[in-house]
């Protein structure tokens, strides 16, 4: 037996989307509408990735404000650009639970010393410290995601 066809009644505009599209790929309308389908019966079903935006934005955040930091201290170390590095430090502990005390011991050290007179090795460790808070931070919101991910399946 073949394919059965009906007749579906919709707006002007959104046939004119879906014939563009249609045009665009050269998929046929009832392909169309059935991947539209698809996509929102799986949308409706995993719930969880729109979960997991709000947690990659909000460590996102975080990553880019403490490098923005570090760096403003890196090129410039004023009491200032200190102040702000070291707050940033302390949110990521008091909030994401960051473990920062390497960070904050090479920072205290450099704070110390004239930018002049920071070797190598003191550059590299900066650094070294920073990719370590991303690397954990990274490592933090994975273990966010896996835990929403397995509340979801509990529901």
């Amino acid at each position: 037996m073949g394919s059965r066809y009906k007749t579906i009644r919709i707006r002007e505009d959104i046939y004119d989307l879906i014939r563009k599209y249609k045009e665009k790929t050269g998929a046929s309308i009832s392909q169309i509408v059935a991947k539209a389908l698809a996509f929102m019966d799986l949308s409706e079903r995993k719930p969880r990735v729109k979960e997991d935006l709000p947690l990659a934005d909000k460590f996102s955040w975080y990553i880019a404000k403490v490098l923005m930091s570090a760096g403003s201290f890196k090129e410039d170390p004023n009491e200032t650009n200190f102040r702000y590095l070291i707050d940033n430090l302390d949110a990521l502990e008091e909030r994401l639970d960051i473990e920062t005390g390497f960070a904050k011991e090479v920072v205290n050290r450099l704070a110390r010393k004239k930018k002049e007179h920071w070797t190598t090795d003191d550059k590299i460790e900066f650094n070294s410290a920073f990719k370590s808070l991303v690397l954990q931070m990274m490592w933090r919101l994975e273990q966010e995601v896996d835990k929403a991910m397995r509340e979801e399946e509990k529901k």
